[in-house]
């Protein structure tokens, strides 16, 4: 049990230090839309949970924490900026989770492909969370508005077609992104385009690549 207490402690301040970054470093609108928000309500969620004596290896399909490093990854490709601190810290609660939850579940020894396992799974659940793409909540929240495309501001959205995910780049110009294979130009959107523009050309897209 003491062992138990401790490793809880190690896990509050990991996610209490990637709360804080991520207040620090994103927008109150980036913690609210797309990938970034879900992450940071996530983390806030199992927070809440730790706080009011909830057991954070119970029931973790509540919260779905890990794999969010394969999402934050992901997203840093694009306009949002990567800190290293958040990053480490949520390698680190995952880390946490994955060794308590295999090692209460299984009662053996944790291993780094037990690990490597246990994220995939978590990973699989993100993606369909976003119709089987990482990084689909994040390039969508942030096709301009109105507003925005009328000031001239448009995102070039790229797809790995290789690993199924997503990012983007929103701007009044083009930055001249590096593009190498399997990472291909999707398209450009503005108002009033929606997810529904973005799936319908991913399709248009994987019908020519498999073509």
């Amino acid at each position: 049990m003491e062992k138990k207490r401790k490793k809880i402690k190690e896990l509050s301040n990991a996610i209490e230090i990637v709360i804080t970054e991520m207040e620090k470093k994103y927008s109150p609108l980036m913690l609210d839309k797309g990938s970034v928000g879900m992450i940071y309500k996530r983390y806030k969620r199992i927070k809440k949970n730790i706080y009011e004596g909830g057991d954070p290896f119970v029931f973790l399909n509540d919260f779905c924490i890990v794999g969010g490093v394969y999402v934050y990854l992901d997203i840093t490709y694009s306009d949002i900026e990567f800190s290293s601190i958040i990053y480490n810290n949520m390698c680190k609660t995952e880390k946490i989770i994955n060794e308590e939850t295999i090692i209460d579940i299984k009662d053996i020894k944790c291993t780094d492909e037990d690990i490597c396992e246990s994220s995939k799974r978590w990973e699989e659940k993100s993606r369909k969370e976003q119709f089987g793409y990482l990084g689909l909540d994040h390039v969508v929240s942030n096709i301009p508005t109105k507003e925005e495309t009328e000031c001239g501001y448009f995102i070039d959205i790229y797809i790995n077609v290789k690993s199924k995910s997503l990012f983007g780049e929103k701007s009044k110009k083009t930055f001249g992104l590096k593009e190498e294979w399997p990472t291909v130009f999707l398209g450009r959107y503005k108002y009033p385009a929606t997810i529904d523009d973005v799936l319908n050309d991913i399709k248009k897209m994987e019908e020519r690549s498999n073509g």
